[in-house]
């Protein structure tokens, strides 16, 4: 249940709107993403449990991607969030995002788990 005092926001700073922030390396290395790029992408969980503990944090995520299908095959994690919880939502939820053919090998994904209102997207008008 959510109230006024506990709405929390979640940022994965790779969702549609601003997946030109992705960090380009070496091409072979990790290939830079864009909305075009992206065919599925549903937002992580912020679980129950650590919004009720206020837990917040940032990490990088390294999506491995089969250029064939598009499916994201595994994921390592470079920079934990610094709760398992978190870790382990954003994994789920990345596991799931789907690319179009040829994306890949490899894609680099901040995302910043807050309590923040001031964060939170604002529809466009």
């Amino acid at each position: 249940m959510k109230t006024k005092h506990c709405i929390a926001s979640l940022i994965a700073v790779a969702l549609l709107g601003s997946l030109s922030t992705f960090t380009l390396r070496a091409a072979d290395e990790i290939q830079a993403a864009s909305p075009k790029n992206v065919i599925f992408a549903p937002k992580p969980e912020y679980p129950l449990e650590a919004r009720r503990r206020h837990l917040t944090g940032s990490g990088i995520l390294i999506l491995h991607i089969d250029a064939k299908t598009g499916n994201v095959t595994s994921i390592d994690i470079e920079k934990s969030i610094g709760y398992k919880i978190l870790d382990d939502a954003a994994i789920r939820a990345f596991h799931r995002w789907r690319f179009k053919p040829g994306t890949g090998p490899k894609v680099r994904l901040p995302i910043r788990y807050t309590m923040d209102q001031s964060l939170i997207p604002k529809p466009a008008q």
